[in-house]
């Protein structure tokens, strides 16, 4: 089994929880990084702690000294997103660089960064006292930047006059 070392840095894996500042910093079972090696790419699944295995079918290629290689997590990242903070963890997006300094997977340690922000925006009008707002459409002039989606409707309570929704933002 092949395995590399990939940490995070600074929170960048948010998972929001009940409380409005706690958060999930650690990888978790099912966690699936992708390594970029020569153009082509190769997906690793957490083991434990911060190791990842060689999940894929083919073989690795043999490594060089210094080879640049470049490392995703969170490829289902996109604009239309359920809004909801129990989801926004799933939208986030990691990257991190790494040079072999040796010819060996396992020496390899990733250090992933923040490739998107959570948005909490909470909207307040009277004219939403009682009502569920869906729909909600965040645009950076006439780009949409994110929105909810129409397959799983936002459907923010607005009992009090606003609503809170979630975003992860690239």
């Amino acid at each position: 089994i092949v395995t590399i070392q990939a940490s995070i840095a600074n929170d960048s894996r948010v998972a929001l929880g009940d409380g409005e500042n706690e958060k999930k910093v650690s990888w978790t079972e099912g966690d699936k990084i992708t390594l970029q090696i020569r153009e082509v790419e190769y997906e690793f699944t957490w083991q434990e702690g911060t190791t990842f295995a060689y999940s894929g079918n083919g073989e690795l290629p043999s490594l060089s000294r210094w080879t640049m290689i470049k490392a995703t997590y969170g490829s289902t990242f996109s604009t239309t997103q359920t809004g909801e903070k129990d989801d926004v963890g799933k939208y986030l997006a990691l990257y991190a660089i790494a040079e072999s300094e040796s010819k060996k997977y396992e020496d390899l340690n990733f250090i992933f960064e923040h490739d998107t922000s959570v948005l909490k925006l909470t909207l307040s009008n009277d004219a939403f006292k009682g009502q569920n707002v869906t729909d909600i459409t965040l645009k950076a002039g006439a780009e949409v930047v994110a929105k909810t989606a129409t397959e799983t409707t936002f459907t923010g309570d607005a009992e009090n006059g606003s609503v809170t929704v979630y975003f992860a933002i690239q």
